[in-house]
């Protein structure tokens, strides 16, 4: 962890970003708008990557995050007026 001096006299220390827990943290934000609750999206990304949840980051979770969003992008048709809809269930 860095050290930071405020003071002459006083030392904070900082903790250090590790990108890997924020990537997680953003899939999960991602994941919860598809209505998928957190231990599920956790499950998901670890039968995709075939790793722990908690050693993902980047490189494993982004191929996760395109497949979803190929996956609902095939979900989709037009709509009469030429839009996008959701398919229907």
């Amino acid at each position: 962890m860095p050290i930071c001096s405020t003071t002459p006299h006083r030392t904070c220390i900082r903790d250090a970003a590790d990108p890997a827990v924020e990537y997680r943290a953003g899939f999960l934000r991602a994941i919860a708008y598809l209505g998928l609750a957190p231990g599920l999206a956790q499950q998901l990304a670890e039968q995709l990557t075939g790793r722990p949840f908690a050693a993902c980051g980047a490189a494993e979770l982004q191929p996760v995050l395109d497949a979803l969003h190929a996956l609902l992008r095939r979900q989709r048709v037009p709509s009469p007026r030429g839009g996008p809809r959701a398919t229907p269930h």
